[in-house]
């Protein structure tokens, strides 16, 4: 049975939008790429490579297929997630364009739990801030990984549900992604 891992980065008052180099409207993009360590690009990578597959909301997904069908070919990164089984959670998307791309209409419970029992690696949830909201309050997440950037992006609203669910948690650091400065990350384990 696979796991279903959430890896984030997330700045110290809760924002997860546009870490890297998708478009915002407020131009604070790549926030998160700018402060990478090479220890922290060298997790992504071996966290990418050690995936059965990545679960999307749509937005992100939108983001991504922008991206990464053409990104350039690093160390077999862009291949490697251009590669993987991609499933998006969306009620709009018809007709997705990305390879290995399967649309999740259905019950999300029961659809992720199915997609839990019949995969092999983890299952990987990058951004989507509202289906992990989501996943949250179903308690369908076996691990939470939140990589959190040294800079605060105020803004008007509250942070994502997904900071204020890790906030309230208490729960204990159970080993270390690579720190970010002057932060030391942390995977969240057992979050239920």
């Amino acid at each position: 049975m696979s796991r279903l891992v959430v890896s984030e980065f997330m700045t110290l008052d809760g924002v997860m939008e546009a870490p890297g180099f998708e478009e915002h409207r407020d131009g604070k993009n790549a926030w998160a790429l700018q402060a990478a360590t090479e220890d922290q690009q060298r997790f992504k990578v071996d966290e990418i490579f050690a995936a059965g597959a990545i679960l999307l909301g749509r937005v992100t997904y939108e983001i991504w297929v922008t991206f990464w069908p053409t990104a350039p070919k690093d160390a077999g990164f862009a291949d490697r997630i251009n590669g993987l089984q991609k499933y998006v959670v969306s009620t709009t998307l018809r007709e997705p364009t990305w390879n290995n791309t399967t649309v999740i209409r259905g019950d999300l419970a029961r659809e992720v739990s199915s997609l839990k029992e019949r995969s092999d690696g983890d299952i990987l949830v990058f951004g989507s801030a509202e289906l992990v909201d989501s996943l949250l309050e179903l308690d369908l997440i076996d691990e939470l990984r939140i990589s959190p950037g040294p800079t605060s992006r105020s803004r008007r609203g509250r942070p994502t549900g997904t900071a204020t669910a890790c906030l309230r948690r208490s729960c204990s650091p159970t080993s270390s992604i690579p720190p970010a400065e002057p932060l030391n990350s942390a995977i969240v384990d057992g979050i239920s």
